[in-house]
């Protein structure tokens, strides 16, 4: 038992000898090369996501099946980052962002809300619903399926949500459900 403690005294010992012998230029060579290491995989994360989010853009307005112009989609959470791209591809229909990313700003074809629990918005008005990932939450589905017409789609970044009575499953791959209000 003494020997295990006694080994366990010195490698604590030499840890914090080796830590505490250190010098600061040490320290600040080694961020410099993390932080030039990190800005160069951030920006190619980013060129990779802004191909990424178009296509994904795309997916959804095939998803959505949405024919001519006129009336409202809403995006709940992270979901409202592709109504730049989506008002691009769905010309004449207007955006309805609730509790959008703090960066999103209003735009032409998107108006942004924010709520604590409810969907600012009148039963049965929108053509179309995409809820994100991070509020993919009974709650938010609920209110989202509030606001959906009968007979629409309903979108949901997350391929097994807890969702309200009332939607037929379409389908459910590549991290989306897929449903129609009945």
């Amino acid at each position: 038992m003494r020997r295990i403690y006694s080994f366990t005294l010195i490698a604590v010992g030499l840890s914090a000898g080796l830590l505490l012998a250190q010098s600061d230029s040490d320290y600040q060579g080694w961020m410099k090369t993390v932080g030039a290491t990190n800005g160069s995989l951030q920006k190619n994360i980013a060129a990779k996501d802004q191909a990424a989010a178009s296509a994904d853009a795309a997916k959804l307005q095939a998803l959505l099946e949405l024919s001519g112009p006129g009336g409202y989609v809403v995006l709940v959470g992270a979901a409202v980052r592709q109504a730049p791209r989506l008002s691009g591809l769905m010309e004449g229909i207007h955006f309805v962002g609730i509790n959008p990313p703090s960066d999103m700003e209003e735009l032409p074809t998107l108006s942004l809300a924010y709520a604590n629990e409810k969907v600012p918005l009148r039963t049965a008005i929108a053509r179309g619903v995409v809820v994100g990932a991070d509020l993919a939450t009974s709650p938010w589905l609920v209110e989202a399926h509030r606001v959906l017409l009968r007979g629409r789609r309903f979108v949901v970044e997350n391929e097994e949500p807890e969702l309200p009575i009332g939607l037929l499953k379409l389908a459910a791959e590549h991290g989306l459900w897929v449903g129609e209000k009945r």
